[in-house]
């Protein structure tokens, strides 16, 4: 299982201390390894839009969807009807149908 965790998990908004008790220690620390690994391997200026598939980089405005996680240049989440400004939790267009 810790070896296919998701990506998300290695974000810096997940705060893992707040499971930290439902592990032993080893396993806790296992899966603290296993998120650093990921941390190393993603590459943060090269994430897919989920709208039109063009890369993301630093220095352009994103937002990511609060459900599926999925990230969006903010002009494309514009595009949408779906404008994050001012939300304090935003849903793709996608997710807004479910």
């Amino acid at each position: 299982m810790i070896e296919s965790l998701p990506h998300v998990l290695a974000e810096p908004v997940i705060d893992l201390s707040l499971v930290k008790g439902h592990f032993d220690r080893g396993t806790y620390m296992l899966l603290l390894h296993r998120i650093k690994e990921l941390k190393e391997d993603i590459d943060y200026h090269a994430v897919p839009c989920g709208f039109c598939a063009k890369m993301l980089y630093q220095h352009r405005k994103a937002i990511q969807c609060d459900q599926c996680l999925t990230w969006l240049h903010l002009h494309c989440a514009s595009s949408k009807g779906t404008s994050p400004e001012n939300q304090q939790f935003w849903f793709c267009a996608k997710c807004q149908v479910l």
